[in-house]
């Protein structure tokens, strides 16, 4: 397991990021909902992890990385 902390540049960054990785849920939702939904689910996620003095928003997770052998 190791911890990232990845850093969007900024709110479009930001939410190219949760357009990208979201879709399974954002395909849900008609097409015209879709921008409306990932910018108020930015602004809810910035009120818990406000974006930095240079204005990067900071995202932390945990990602499994395998090693895999041929035996």
């Amino acid at each position: 397991m190791i911890s990232k902390d990845i850093n969007y540049s900024g709110e479009e960054s930001f939410k190219g990021w949760l357009r990208n990785t979201w879709f399974p849920y954002t395909d849900c939702l008609q097409e015209a909902w879709r921008e409306a939904f990932l910018a108020e689910a930015s602004e809810v996620y910035k009120i818990d992890h406000p974006a930095d003095k240079f204005g990067n928003i900071h995202v932390k997770m945990v990602r499994l990385e395998v090693e895999a052998h041929v035996v």
